[in-house]
């Protein structure tokens, strides 16, 4: 049941923040659904469970050109929801359109922290991502997000920015917007949210490319 309200808060979440994003979007407008895009059942010691389909009036404010809501999970671990998006024909990345510091207070959370950490990402490199804890009733929450662009690995600041631009004027402005979301894990707390990023990041990264294909 919590796994449930978890979930349906997620789509609550992206909602209100999505209308900010399609302000600078150039998607076709067709009647087409998105494609739900398959990703490894087995992941490190992660197995996917159920996958959820987001309605069609959820979609219509998303507007993904594809995406994946599965949960994930491990024994005697919370479990991990990821929803990642794929934007593979826009103009813009809408920065902070999709930030769950906006968007948690809008839905009646307390956001107790935020902080910037380091996705593992092999070589001794690692990529960049916002980590949020959100307190609401007796729930709490830890979630986990990202830009994914295509081609690349995401960077900070004003660097990122003339990145994106670079990429745009080379047509590859596709992305995807990648959260991962848990109830908070008093013995795991966060870690096993960047461990699982840590996993799950090259294969968002390859699945931008064969997406836009």
């Amino acid at each position: 049941m919590r796994d449930l309200r978890l979930v349906l808060a997620l789509i609550g979440l992206l909602i209100p923040a999505v209308l900010l994003l399609n302000r600078g979007s150039t998607a076709p407008d067709n009647n087409q659904l998105p494609a739900t895009v398959p990703l490894q059942e087995q992941l490190g010691p992660w197995r996917a469970g159920d996958s959820s389909a987001l309605n069609f009036a959820t979609l219509k404010i998303l507007d993904p050109d594809a995406y994946v809501l599965t949960r994930y999970d491990q024994p005697d671990h919370k479990s991990i929801w990821l929803y990642a998006g794929f934007y593979l024909h826009r103009r813009s990345f809408g920065n902070g359109a999709h930030d769950p510091a906006v968007c948690y207070p809008a839905q009646g959370w307390e956001v107790t922290s935020t902080t910037t950490v380091e996705i593992p990402i092999g070589r001794g490199s690692s990529a960049p991502a916002q980590l949020l804890t959100a307190e609401r009733d007796n729930e709490r929450e830890d979630v986990l997000y990202w830009f994914q662009p295509m081609g690349r690995w995401p960077v900070t600041g004003v660097r990122e920015e003339l990145l994106r631009m670079v990429d745009a004027v080379r047509g590859r402005s596709g992305h995807a917007f990648v959260r991962l979301s848990s109830i908070h894990d008093e013995q795991n707390g966060p870690q096993d949210l960047i461990r699982f990023a840590s996993a799950m990041a090259p294969l968002i990264r390859e699945r931008i490319e064969t997406t836009a294909r």
